[in-house]
């Protein structure tokens, strides 16, 4: 019979996550005014960057992260794939013996994407703040629909202003970034429980640990480029400001506290079968 335990450590954990996102949030809302100069700051920066037409920084990276959120979410979820694959094909871990770790890896994400998401879509509901490009200080040159123009709003206060043209008010927090960041910190995530999961269930352990040493830092690499020019992209194309795109990323670092609690165990093998002997008990829930 099977049964869960908790464990205290990935308990801990969670609590880490949910507080550092949590704190995080409450101090853009305690200091929105503070900080409404550097939102405006940034705000008036980029829309002088288009005064001509031309924005130097909408090419690259930053317009493919703009013009294409999808894509950009695709990459590191075909990563993943690309993990899973090496774990059934190369290193042979098959779902069947293990499809507890399988299915509890699939819930994680699944919880996380969920109350992200649905974070998110609160926030944005609840505040209605217009995004920089509808304001009437710092709307693109060329937007000469000034009578549907909005005052500029404080970071997470609910705006309650006028809406003559009926404008889409989602600026805070930034759906662009959360998604981003969702879909790479799973990557990343997964990737370090890859390293304890083939290094515990295969034979081959050396040639294991060093690929999938390569895969965290390679993931790592993914991420701290994708977050920062996505963070970037939005400000720099008037669809959010500062205190958005952290909010954003808070409430990404907020919602990882559903990882730990629905991390898979590790079950103990028979040393024949897998080489391994010693139980890995670095998870909250985990079956005996």
């Amino acid at each position: 019979m099977k049964k869960f335990t908790v464990n205290i450590n990935n308990c801990i954990k969670s609590l880490m996550f949910f507080s550092v996102g949590t704190l995080g949030l409450i101090l853009l809302t305690a200091f929105s005014d503070k900080l409404s100069s550097l939102d405006k700051g940034l705000a008036i920066w980029a829309k002088n960057l288009n005064q001509n037409g031309t924005n130097v920084f909408e090419n690259g990276l930053i317009l493919f992260c703009n013009k294409h959120q999808k894509v950009i979410i695709i990459v590191p979820l075909v990563l993943i794939l690309v993990l899973v694959l090496y774990d059934l094909l190369i290193a042979r871990i098959p779902f069947k013996t293990h499809k507890f770790e399988y299915l509890y890896i699939l819930l994680q994400v699944f919880m996380f994407v969920l109350f992200s998401s649905v974070m998110i879509q609160i926030m944005k509901f609840y505040f209605d703040r217009p995004r920089p490009r509808h304001t009437i200080d710092m709307h693109p040159p060329g937007d000469t629909d000034i009578q549907c123009k909005l005052p500029f709003q404080k970071a997470f206060t609910r705006y309650y202003g006028p809406n003559p043209c009926d404008y889409s008010l989602e600026s805070c927090p930034s759906g662009h970034v959360q998604g981003v960041a969702t879909a790479c910190i799973i990557l990343l995530w997964i990737a370090i429980y890859n390293y304890n999961f083939t290094n515990k269930y295969t034979s081959i352990k050396k040639v294991n640990a060093v690929i999938s040493i390569c895969v965290i830092l390679f993931s790592g690499c993914v991420t701290a480029v994708l977050i920062p020019s996505v963070m970037i992209s939005r400000i720099v194309a008037s669809a959010h400001y500062f205190t958005d795109v952290m909010g954003g990323l808070l409430v990404t670092i907020l919602s990882m506290f559903v990882l730990p609690l629905f991390e898979p165990s590790f079950e103990k093998q028979e040393k024949s079968e897998y080489h391994s002997v010693n139980q890995v008990n670095i998870l909250p829930l985990q079956m005996e």
